[in-house]
């Protein structure tokens, strides 16, 4: 059997083998970058922040309030809840919960703040 050779560097490489059989291997990287992120004025509060998504997404006091409760908890804790979420409501999204879910959701955080507090 004849013995092909690769001749070259970079992203083109061609050889010939002895006969009328070549071989061509062609490799391009395609690189995207998104806009860069925009940074927050300095006079800008945290509170602030959640004014504006509170309008942009017309989130209800209760969907805050979950939010409050969860802000605090551990990481791992808050993994269990979004599991649980995922698992009784197929969404780990508050903003999603209707009112009924949002409920259920607000009574699971205060037992499970309840729990940590007792392990403290």
């Amino acid at each position: 059997m004849p013995k092909q050779e690769n001749k070259g560097s970079g992203t083109v490489q061609m050889g010939n083998v002895r006969g009328q059989v070549q071989n061509v291997t062609h490799v391009t990287h395609q690189y995207f970058y998104g806009p860069p992120p925009q940074s927050l004025p300095a006079e800008q509060k945290p509170t602030d922040i959640v004014s504006a998504v509170n309008e942009e997404e017309k989130l209800t006091t209760e969907q805050l309030a979950v939010l409050a409760l969860l802000r605090p908890l551990d990481p791992l804790v808050k993994k269990k809840v979004y599991k649980w979420m995922a698992l009784q409501f197929n969404t780990t999204w508050v903003k999603e919960l209707p009112p009924d879910q949002v409920f259920r959701t607000r009574r699971y955080l205060e037992a499970v703040h309840k729990n940590e507090r007792e392990r403290s």
